[in-house]
């Protein structure tokens, strides 16, 4: 999300202003096609196929379809050959909401904040860096899997696609990452530190966290209810 800020003189704060926002999750990519099947209460949970789950209980996940190319960038093809899901997710979010906000940061010469929430990051390099290694196999490409797998580097691709002079915050905090890393944002232009700030959160789904959950018994096998009485778990 992009926020902007306008002064709120009763309170000698800043009020804070979203004034542009993307998103992408199983629903589809944009704000058009999620608020229309938020709206028709469609079910976007399905059988995985991104990983095995023969092992596991349940099968099913909200596994998000990324589209064929990304937006419009500043990366070079070598760049955009590492970019793994998550890093795409947050890049194509990241460009609805950057259009959407009509920001053109050539023109921004302050350094501009973004605030990330993520839980597992990008967790899927950090599987295969460890099958690679007990398979033995070639070690190729086991340096980018390190560099890729720590959670700052989604944020660094987003700010070198769009060619962002940014500071760069990551909140890890579980389920609450994405709503506690916009609560900093607001925070920041709220108390008047900064006039603009970028904020959301990112999560790709990945065999280990989905695992876990089902060791702990925690997913549905049929389909997330919240408020049901015969409630069997949640959906990842």
């Amino acid at each position: 999300m992009g926020f902007n800020s306008m002064l709120d003189g009763r309170r000698q704060r800043n009020r804070v202003v979203i004034s542009g926002a993307g998103i992408i999750t199983p629903l589809g990519y944009g704000w058009a096609k999620n608020s229309s099947g938020f709206r028709a209460g469609r079910n976007a949970l399905s059988p995985v196929t991104l990983f095995d789950v023969s092992r596991q209980k349940a099968k099913i996940a909200g596994q998000v379809n990324l589209p064929e190319s990304l937006p419009e960038n500043r990366l070079t093809l070598r760049q955009k050959k590492r970019i793994d899901r998550a890093g795409a997710m947050l890049l194509l979010a990241g460009s609805e909401a950057f259009h959407a906000s009509g920001w053109n940061f050539a023109e921004m010469d302050r350094l501009i904040p973004i605030c990330l929430g993520t839980s597992a990051g990008s967790m899927e390099l950090g599987e295969n860096y460890y099958r690679v290694a007990i398979e033995g196999k070639t070690r190729r490409r086991q340096a980018e899997r390190i560099t890729g797998y720590q959670t700052h580097r989604q944020g660094m691709q987003l700010c070198e696609a769009f060619g962002i002079n940014a500071s760069l915050t990551i909140i890890s905090n579980a389920c609450s990452s994405g709503a506690n890393a916009i609560g900093h944002a607001f925070r920041l232009i709220q108390r008047g530190h900064v006039r603009r700030a970028v904020a959301g959160g990112y999560d790709a789904l990945c065999k280990m966290v989905f695992a876990g959950f089902d060791s702990l018994s925690a997913l549905s096998i049929t389909s997330p209810r919240p408020f049901a009485d015969d409630r069997d778990g949640l959906g990842l």
